[in-house]
């Protein structure tokens, strides 16, 4: 959300500022640093000069960047004199060039793609958790729902609690349980959280891993229905199967948000 706002910001002042240059600290989310002129901005993507090279960046490829405006009004030139103008003299023969110095760009080029070569490598080389990779690739998927700051996983996790707590205290109410009391489902709600964000940070890359776990949680909750609303097994399998299929909307719902969101282009805020 932050990324997309600063981009909406400095592309508008772009057409506020036509005598400032931007210079730009790019880091990119593989922990690349790329520092230039910004030559053009809009809400999708940055073209950043580095060293004569113009490279183009997406909002997906950047997770923080900083502007600077820097000045690059040319100081104007006195008007030449009309009187008696002096003979304008011959210019000297210009040097045969300095192979040193006409490989600067080159080799700033190249120190500039070494520095981010080692970066990327430098940023490989720390192990990372499953839970870290699962978030990276969480916040690839769905930028547009991904917190910006720590903070923010506060009011996400209160939702999620909150959303699951309703669709069990509705399955519960549709396998007409008893005692169908709200702080009943806040427990199992409060359960399906945890136990979701355990997985998440522990759960091997597998398909056997995933299928174990669907079934380990499949049982829980039927068991969970029975013990804590006093269903019989029929009931609290009505009740885990109407879970599900409260599962599946949300997550056909979440999806539907997505593609609309891409659609126009908007994949970041």
């Amino acid at each position: 959300m932050r990324t997309f706002l600063i981009f909406l910001v400095a592309a508008l002042c772009s057409a506020v500022l036509p005598a400032q240059a931007r210079q730009v600290t790019l880091e990119l989310v593989g922990g690349a640093i790329v520092e230039g002129r910004v030559v053009s901005l809009d809400t999708n993507a940055v073209v950043v000069d580095v060293d004569g090279q113009q490279r183009t960046y997406t909002t997906e490829q950047v997770r923080h960047f900083k502007f600077k405006e820097i000045d690059e009004a040319q100081p104007r030139t006195p008007p030449a004199t009309t009187a008696n103008p002096a003979p304008a003299a011959k210019p000297a023969p210009a040097p045969p060039a300095n192979d040193a110095r006409a490989q600067q760009p080159d080799a700033a080029a190249a120190a500039t793609g070494a520095q981010q070569a080692a970066a990327t490598a430098a940023q490989k080389a720390v192990p990372r958790s499953l839970w870290d990779k699962r978030l990276d690739a969480l916040d690839r998927r769905y930028p547009w729902l991904f917190p910006a700051e720590r903070m923010q996983w506060i009011s996400l996790s209160v939702m999620l609690f909150a959303l699951l707590s309703l669709a069990v205290h509705f399955a519960a109410r549709l396998a007409a349980a008893e005692n169908r009391t709200f702080s009943r489902a806040t427990g199992i709600g409060l359960w399906m959280l945890l136990t979701g964000i355990g997985q998440l940070a522990v759960l091997p890359t597998s398909n056997t891993a995933l299928g174990a776990a669907i079934a380990g949680n499949t049982i829980v909750v039927i068991v969970l229905f029975g013990v804590v609303y006093g269903l019989s097994f029929a009931g609290s399998l009505l009740g885990t199967i109407v879970l599900a299929v409260e599962t599946g909307i949300g997550f056909a719902v979440l999806q539907l948000v997505d593609a609309t969101l891409r659609s126009i282009g908007n994949t970041t805020f």
